[in-house]
């Protein structure tokens, strides 16, 4: 029980003394709690007393200073206005001091204003006679300009003049020569007699060219004493004359050079195909002992011969030699551009001939082994002369191009300050721009009309075929239901409907069919162009490319034959134009910057060699002349491009200048690559000419300028019209020829041949319109219009829009052009006539960097740099 107390007692006493505890607790809490509350409220408030005080402060102060600010300004207005009035007053005295002072002035000077205008009157006669005096010593300093040119043109004179007198002199030193040697060349007699007559002739062109100097000298002293305007216009005049004379020759030797070319490969062709029958003619198996003592002696003659005849070609080279250095050496050919370019074909030209008499003696020398028939010796003695023939119009092609050059630079260097009024500003360059697009525009839409037509006429035509054939079977239909009886109808309606319905279900079986194959194709069509792309398309750049292909040397050979012998023109259709071009060009910037001469040399040779064996093999093949023939094009305009000459490097970007060539000259190279492109030209032209000629005349004869007239034949001719038998599906002629016409000009825009002269009537018509309409002007405009007819000219002058600020065209002036135009011979021309081909530079706008080697080409040789 004791315990039970203790415990007892234990838990009520720890019950007390908790409550008492909690208790007090909570007491303790509640006094901290108020008390803390009662202080933070007193802090808020004492914050917030404080902060409304500062912003009385605030405002107080503000209004205090504005109102200090506003009284200090009223002090300082006050101030400025007492020190204003104290100046104006000041101010206000002094002028009416100078006020009476002038009027006092005034009154003492009545008298001298007379004297101060005459004075005035005197000063403006002075300054007038100034004027006049500065006015005549501007004109003496031009006067003394003009003598300055006229002694300049004097000295040249004297320069011709010495000039002459050595060409004399080296012409007889030749004539002695030619006399000397006159004994070994009995068989070039007629050719020596053809130099004598041309050195004659070009003596007479220096003579004729003397005079003209003088005459112009003449002439140019009668304009000193003429007026300045007179002057200026006359001398327009002349020079535009005189250009137009040296444009005109520069064409003509331009011409003679050109049919040189062709002359020459036409031999060269002439020379592989007797290479070709002299490897076919079998050997004479006879007996050896006599056929030897009878060939010795015809060879060792022949061989003689072909020895005294190559020391004549080197001697004749020799003075070639020296004559050139001469012509170097003299002051008019170092101005002259034009005949050192020259004197490259023309030594492009000796180096091809003397390779061509290498090859001759090579074959003489196997004549001698193998003991040829007299026949092709004598053949291979004609070709020997003929080309010897060749070297000597070479030099007098050379002689006569250096001299027309040389004029023609002097002249124009004499002359830029008054030649460049010809063109001025470009007006004729964007004038010509814009035409070509407009009309390649007009083409274009032209073309797509004719393929809408076409295809309008092939669904009619199918149309109509099907309606013939259902109305045809209708017939059938209408004679058996006429023929049979009432029973038999209602079999013979359904026969009919089941023809037709058979008929429909054909019908879109075919339709079928045929979407099912287009389907076909285009998936074909997809999966190629997808593999195109993968080809062709932007790659990922992973390095920035230097725009070069890398190879190893002794590679060339197996480049060229994949890349253009057994390139064929469907598949570079499919290429970007001028690929190949573009793939030989950076080979020729890798060669350059590794600087290996060897290398470039073995390419370009290459090169040139596999086209000439492509053009020669598929020589009637228009495609393949097309797509070389603008390939060597495209790589001569690179060459240009990139050869750091600034002429060319006007449209460059300057990542293209700085991959310009830093190494190699390839000015020797540009020479032969244009000389090939020619040769191509040529034969495109031939090949041209040979297909068209005989579509020419029919078509013409067919052709019916004024349509209907020929339906209206006489009744003569019904029965001779209907007994010819002409085949129902034949074409007519006119047809024919524009259809040639436009797969040349489709082939052609195929492989990026660029077209030069499409616009020039149009250009003519606009400078007719644009020209003067004076009576002197009719040769003028004359010579302007070639490409446009008499009949055009005389409506475009005589439908010429007159507006408030045009006069009228005089009627004198249309009949004047009318009787010039007559004069033109128009009715024949020279059909085998070949004008000179140029080839105006074209820049590229394709950065090399971007090129990439398709896989259809296969060549691995080449690793992009």
């Amino acid at each position: 029980r004791e315990r039970a107390a203790k415990i007892l007692q234990k838990y009520i006493r720890g019950w007390v003394k908790r409550v008492q505890f909690q208790r007090l607790k909570t007491c303790i809490t509640n006094i901290q709690r108020y008390s803390r509350g009662y202080l933070a409220r007193l802090r808020y408030l004492k914050m917030k007393y404080n902060a409304k005080a500062i912003i009385i402060q605030r405002f107080w102060r503000g209004c205090l200073a504005r109102k200090q600010i506003r009284q200090r300004r009223r002090q300082i207005v006050i101030c400025q206005a007492a020190v204003r009035r104290f100046l104006a007053r000041r101010q206000y005295k002094k002028l009416r001091i100078e006020a009476r002072s002038i009027e006092h002035v005034k009154k003492l000077n009545k008298g001298l204003e007379n004297k101060i205008i005459s004075l005035q009157q005197k000063l403006d006669e002075t300054a007038k006679s100034n004027h006049e005096l500065t006015a005549y010593k501007n004109e003496v300093n031009e006067l003394k300009n003009k003598l300055t040119t006229f002694k300049a043109l004097e000295i040249e004179v004297k320069n011709l003049n010495n000039m002459l007198m050595e060409k004399n002199k080296h012409i007889k030193k030749i004539e002695d020569e030619l006399q000397g040697e006159k004994d070994d060349k009995m068989d070039l007699i007629h050719e020596h007699e053809k130099y004598t007559e041309e050195t004659r002739e070009k003596q007479q062109l220096w003579d004729a060219e003397m005079a003209k100097l003088m005459k112009e000298l003449e002439i140019m002293n009668e304009i000193g004493k003429m007026n300045q305007k007179g002057v200026e216009e006359n001398y327009k005049v002349k020079l535009e004359e005189e250009k137009q004379l040296i444009l005109e020759e520069h064409d003509t030797d331009r011409q003679a050079y050109q049919k040189l070319l062709q002359d020459y490969h036409c031999l060269e062709q002439d020379y592989e195909e007797l290479q070709k029958q002299f490897n076919n003619i079998p050997e004479d198996h006879g007996y050896s002992s006599v056929r030897s003592t009878r060939s010795d002696k015809v060879d060792v003659g022949l061989v003689l011969k072909l020895q005294n005849k190559l020391g004549e070609v080197e001697r004749e080279k020799t003075r070639i030699q020296k004559r050139l250095d001469e012509l170097d050496m003299s002051p008019r050919t170092e101005k002259a551009e034009n005949s050192a370019r020259d004197s490259v074909k023309i030594s492009e030209l000796e180096l091809a001939n003397s390779k061509l008499k290498t090859q001759l003696q090579e074959l003489q020398n196997s004549v001698i082994d193998n003991t040829g028939n007299a026949k092709i010796k004598d053949q291979l003695q004609i070709l020997q002369s003929e080309l010897e023939r060749k070297t000597e119009e070479i030099i007098q092609l050379k002689s006569v191009l250096a001299d027309q050059a040389s004029n023609m630079k002097s002249l124009v260097n004499g002359n830029t300050r008054l030649g460049n009024y010809i063109n001025e500003d470009g007006e004729l360059a964007l004038a010509y721009e814009t035409q070509k697009t407009i009309s390649k525009q007009l083409e274009l839409e032209l073309q797509d009309e004719k393929n809408k037509y076409k295809a309008h006429e092939r669904e009619y035509k199918l149309e109509i075929e099907k309606l013939r054939e259902v109305n045809e079977k209708q017939r059938g239909l209408l004679s058996e239901n006429l023929t049979s009886g009432g029973q038999n109808q209602n079999e013979v309606f359904m026969k009919g409907e089941i023809m037709r319905l058979t008929t429909e279900n054909l019908d879109l079986h075919n339709q079928n069919e045929k979407l099912q194959e287009s389907t076909r194709k285009l998936k074909k069509q997809l999966k190629y162009l997808m593999k195109k792309l993968k080809d062709v398309g932007i790659r990922k750049k992973d390095r920035e490319y230097l725009g070069m292909f890398s190879y190893k040397a002794g590679e060339e050979n197996t480049i060229m034959r994949q890349l253009v012998i057994e390139l064929k023109p469907r598949t570079a259709v499919t290429l970007l134009p001028g690929l190949p071009a573009y793939i030989v060009f950076m080979c020729v910037r890798h060669t350059d910057y590794v600087n290996d001469e060897d290398k470039v040399k073995t390419l370009l040779s290459a090169f040139s060699n596999s086209v000439k064996k492509v053009v020669k093999s598929y020589r009637e093949d228009f495609e393949s002349n097309a797509l070389w023939l603008s390939n060597s094009l495209r790589l001569l305009h690179n060459m240009k491009q990139y050869s750091g000459d600034p002429v060319f490097q006007k449209k460059n970007t300057p990542k293209q200048n700085e991959q310009c060539l830093r190494n190699f000259d390839l000015s020797d190279y540009i020479q032969l690559f244009s000389d090939m492109c020619t040769w191509i030209y040529q034969m495109l032209i031939s090949n041209l000419e040979n297909k068209l000629q005989p579509l020419i005349v029919p078509a013409i004869l067919e052709h019916e300028e004024i349509p209907g007239i020929s339906g209206n034949t006489p009744n003569g001719f019904r029965g001779r019209r209907s007994s010819t038998t002409s085949p129902e599906g034949s074409q007519k002629p006119t047809t024919v020829f524009l259809q040639e016409l436009t797969n040349y000009y489709k082939i052609l825009t195929f492989y990026g041949v660029d077209s030069v002269e499409t616009l020039q009537p149009i250009i003519q018509a606009a400078q007719l319109l644009q020209a003067r309409k004076k009576e002197q002007d009719v040769d003028s405009v004359c010579e302007m219009c070639s490409a446009l007819t008499p009949l055009q000219i005389c409506k475009i002058l005589n439908m010429y829009k007159v507006d408030e600020f045009e006069q009228k065209v005089p009627s004198t002036f249309i009949k004047k052009v009318q009787a010039k135009l007559q004069e033109r011979q128009t009715l024949l021309m020279d059909v085998k006539y070949y004008f000179p081909i140029r080839f105006p530079f074209n820049a590229s706008a394709i950065c090399l960097e971007d090129i990439e080697i398709p896989e259809v080409l296969k060549l691995p040789q080449l690793e992009k740099i």
